[in-house]
Order: structure tokens, then sequence, then C-alpha cells
């Protein structure tokens, strides 16, 4: 991870770096803990598309970039179907056209974002500025039946790291806290691309075979994690809770209340955690209550989008859980299963598949 200078944000340690999601299915089958760990190979590049294949959209992309390039915005009327042609009459395409290649400047280079049949989206780089292009054409008609120019949207925040003080989990009597989903890339967590949750983390416990239930799991009492004590992951000010939601059968997903019971934290300046899905009747703070590090906040539960019972945990900007932006969680030290044996690890942050622990266990 590549790292600059370290900020403090209301005492907690930020490195910048270069709506809930739903828990939606069963935790990976993990190895045993026993197993080395895994290798998670790195993304095979994929080849961009190519622009000289033969495709209704991209010669009307060419087009459009030659109507930028030479002047001829007169020239893409005969490039709209009917209904378009009523909705943007020809004068009206041609001095939008203008207005476009006036701001952007000339075309040096396109690339394809997006080709199917029926729709595709480009990248102009212009001399000026860079435009994103959407065309969409009918099945009958290869005449354009869409068009839109726009600016390209930001580009997205680095990701900031919070240091915390203590995981949010305590010791479990039996079994170990495994990584179900987590990390930084989306074949191991199914968060990824969401904005608020790109570093966010779903914790189960597993036995010595790797299982997270007794018997058939058809009970959230047979799940290992079920009433596990969730703690406080740093000092800070309670700022939202949400209490009353009944706990789902294991498989079945409450669609409608998605993050479940819950409780959401201000460790410090726009670093909020949020601890979800906790079981009903288990949450012990109020909102504006101040607690510590590993304070008892709630019990692992099975409430809202949730498959099986786990506590989704994760860090981001903004006290709204549809607003700001994923921080990846760092802890002081924390034990991990290693080659058979517990090992102390420093600076630590989730990724799929690891197992892990406190490393002494948490006082709720």
């Amino acid at each position: 991870m590549t790292r600059s200078k370290h900020q403090r944000l209301g005492g907690l340690c930020v490195v910048a770096e270069c709506v809930l999601v739903g828990c939606t299915g069963t935790v990976p089958p993990p190895p045993a803990v026993s197993a080395a760990p895994e290798t998670v190979p790195e993304p095979v590049p994929v080849p961009p598309p190519d622009l000289h294949q033969a495709h209704p959209l991209i010669e009307h992309a060419r087009a459009l970039v030659d109507a930028f390039n030479g002047d001829r915005c007169e020239a893409l009327e005969e490039r709209l179907d009917d209904r378009m042609r009523k909705a943007i009459p020809g004068p009206k395409l041609a001095a939008a056209c203008k207005q476009v290649s006036a701001d952007t400047g000339r075309v040096t280079s396109w690339r394809i974002l997006k080709l199917e049949p029926y729709e595709g989206r480009f990248e102009l780089t212009g001399e000026k500025e860079n435009i994103i292009l959407k065309l969409n054409r009918r099945e009958d008609d290869e005449r354009l039946s869409g068009l839109l120019m726009r600016p390209p949207p930001p580009p997205d925040p680095p990701v900031v790291a919070a240091t915390l003080e203590v995981l949010p989990i305590a010791t479990p009597e039996a079994g170990r806290w495994l990584v179900g989903h987590g990390g930084p890339h989306v074949r191991g967590n199914h968060h990824v691309g969401n904005d608020q949750q790109r570093r966010a983390v779903d914790l189960i416990i597993i036995d010595d075979t790797g299982k997270s239930h007794r018997g058939d799991g058809s009970n959230n009492a047979d799940y290992f994690a079920y009433g596990q004590p969730v703690v406080a992951a740093a000092a800070g000010t309670v700022r939202t809770v949400v209490r009353g939601v009944p706990d789902n059968a294991p498989g079945v997903m409450n669609g409608y209340v998605v993050p479940g019971n819950v409780v959401v934290i201000e460790h410090a300046a726009e670093v909020f955690a949020v601890y979800a899905h906790l079981a009903p009747g288990s949450i012990e703070v109020l909102a504006g209550d101040e607690v510590k590090a590993g304070q008892l906040l709630g019990k692992v539960g099975n409430s809202g989008r949730s498959t099986e019972p786990h506590l989704h945990f994760h860090v981001q900007s903004n006290a709204r859980l549809s607003a700001g932006w994923g921080i990846d969680p760092h802890f002081p030290a924390i034990e991990r299963w290693q080659d058979g044996a517990w090992t102390p690890v420093t600076d630590y942050t989730f990724d799929h598949r690891h197992v892990i622990r406190p490393v002494t266990p948490s006082s709720p």
C-alpha cells in the first residue's frame, strides 16, 4: 500500500492512499484454518475494445469526432432517426455540436468505455476538456435514437486509512473470526463497488474445520457468530441507532431495512464506523452516548439484508449511510492465523479469507 504523510483527524491517524450493500449470499467456504494462506493472483489486464471493428455506434462516434474537429456539425442530422430529428432539429443539433467543440477543443484521441449492440459510451480527450459521449440505437434501425454529451464525472477520492484502536469483535470462546468479504478487490469483497463501503468487511466465526455453524445451520443459534459481542473499535460518540428489526431465518434477507439493527459511531471528524446486522434487543447504547474503545455495543445478529449471522463493519466519511466515501480501517495490533499458529500483526487491515482475533480478549 502506497502511503503519503500521516494526517491527524481528531486523534485518529489517517493515511492517504494512491445505502448499505446487502450481504447477499453465504460467505465463500474458507479453507481449514491450519492451511497456508491463499495467494490471490493479480487480475489479468483486459485489452481495450477495438475502435476499428465494424459497429454502427463506433461509426457514429467517429462521425461526431470528425464533426468536432472539422466544423461539420450540420452533417450530423442525417445520423438521427425520425424521433430524434423531431426532438433535436438540425439547427439545434449543429449549435450544440459547435458549442461542445468550442468548449472541448480539438479531439486528440478517443476510446470505448462500453459497447453493446444498442448502446455505446465513449470518452473523447480534447485539447481543453474531455467529454463522455453516450449513443443509443434501436434494434431495427442503425440511426441514432439517443445522443448525450457531458463532461466526465470527477474521479473517486483516494482511499484513506483511519487507524482505530481495537477490532470491533471480541475473542470467541470457540472458533476464529474469518473475513468472509473484505479487502480492496471485487473478487474477495462484493462491497468494493459501493462508494461508502469500498473497504467494508463481513465477519463470521468458523471452527477448526472451517464451518460457520453446527448441524444444518437452519437456526440462527446454530451459527458460532450469533450472539457474540460487538465492541466499539475506538472511542467516539454514537450518532445513529436503529433497533427493533427482527432477525431473519438463515438464507432469507430483509430487503427493506438493509442494515438491520445498526449503530453508527463518530470516531473522529469525517470518520464514522458502521456496525450492522446486530441482534434485536441486544444494543446497549443510545444516540449521543460517549463510548470507549472496546465498550459493548450489541451482539452479532442476522437482521437486515443478511443471509447468516455475521457482523458487517465499515468506516466512511459521512454520518449518513448513503453519503460520503469508504475509509480503510487499520488496527495497531491483532493476531492472524498463519501456518498453523497465531502470528502478531501490526498496522492490520482486513483482507479476504484472513482468520483473525484481537490480541487480547475484549472486555464487553
